[in-house]
């Protein structure tokens, strides 16, 4: 990855001001290094898959697991918050599970997308799926609110709508509809997707995905 001399300066700022974050439920960069001309970023090893992967497929996770993974990456997140940080980007490619013990880490806090800032590749089916399809309505640049810590909560809630749903709230491959979700649909309730699903947490989950930040 080829960074021009101010962007690299921006980044190892950014890995400075995350080095206050120090919990086993996160992994943070360690350092932006260059060889060649090209520009690389060292972060310790975890043992473990995207949540993208491990959920994938027909077979819905167990409530079980569901619970293991849910309370660990709520943790997570909330020491990173306790820090004053926000991520930006929650979303399951950036949840590292191992699969035999569940064990959860959050990474990749350095490269948060606006989506205002995009709109060259927005059309993009892998971003609007990998990416627009988690991004809380502040994040959409379609109103005036600032990205707050509740913008992560949004996203989490998709997250865990994804899990307990087996599919996304809002599906579709035009990210304008996509965003027009984000900010005016309410999602079908969890617990009438999936009969499964407990009508309280059916509940939680539809209150991390409220549009309003407050």
């Amino acid at each position: 990855l080829s960074l021009s001399e101010y962007t690299q300066a921006q980044f190892r700022q950014k890995i400075e001001h995350l080095k206050v974050l120090n919990d086993p439920l996160v992994i943070t960069p360690l350092l932006l290094g260059l060889k060649d001309g090209a520009c690389f970023i060292t972060q310790d090893f975890f043992d473990g898959l995207p949540l993208s992967r491990l959920a994938e497929g027909p077979a819905r996770l167990p409530l079980s697991d569901f619970f293991t993974i849910a309370g660990r990456l709520s943790k997570a997140l909330d020491t990173v918050h306790e820090a004053g940080i926000i991520h930006g980007g929650v979303k399951p490619n950036n949840i590292l599970v191992n699969h035999s013990t569940l064990e959860v880490r959050l990474i990749d806090f350095i490269s948060a997308i606006n989506v205002r800032d995009v709109s060259h590749f927005i059309y993009h089916r892998s971003f609007v799926r990998d990416t627009l399809a988690y991004t809380s309505p502040e994040q959409t640049g379609r109103i005036n609110h600032r990205v707050v810590f509740s913008s992560d909560l949004y996203s989490l809630g998709i997250v865990f709508y994804e899990l307990l749903a087996g599919r996304l709230p809002f599906i579709s491959d035009d990210p304008l509809e996509v965003i027009h979700a984000h900010l005016a649909k309410d999602a079908p309730k969890l617990h009438e997707v999936n009969t499964n699903n407990p009508v309280a947490l059916s509940n939680i989950v539809a209150k991390l995905m409220l549009k309003q930040p407050e």
